[in-house]
């Protein structure tokens, strides 16, 4: 690995179609998975700073992972509030095209300049 540049690969996942997409890896995924309430693991967070892979390792072999269940949580409930606007807003639309249909009057019928004698 000398002379080889290395970094922290580790991606923050802040929302739920981010963390579906990583566990499609096919590779190793390490995550390391936490809260706002009890945060990062403090004995295996020196352990993940100081592990380095290769830029060319790196893609094809591991991912490291962060996953704040809190912000998952958020996207989650985010999403959930949306979709119910969403709904709310076809059910109002719905009302609206029903009551524009009930409120039409019926067209006459078309009058014939010729009568039938």
């Amino acid at each position: 690995m000398a002379g080889k540049k290395t970094k922290d690969y580790r991606k923050k996942v802040e929302d739920v179609a981010v963390w579906k997409e990583k566990l499609e890896f096919t590779g190793l995924t390490v995550a390391e998975i936490y809260s706002d309430v009890f945060g990062p693991c403090d004995v295996m967070k020196p352990t993940i700073d100081n592990f380095c892979l290769t830029e060319e390792d790196a893609e094809k072999v591991v991912q490291f992972l962060q996953v704040n269940l809190t912000d998952l949580e958020k996207d989650v409930k985010q999403r959930m509030a949306e979709e119910k606007k969403k709904e709310a807003e076809r059910a109002m639309l719905a009302q609206r095209q029903a009551a524009m249909a009930g409120t039409k009057k019926p067209e006459a019928p078309a009058k014939d300049d010729k009568k039938e004698e």
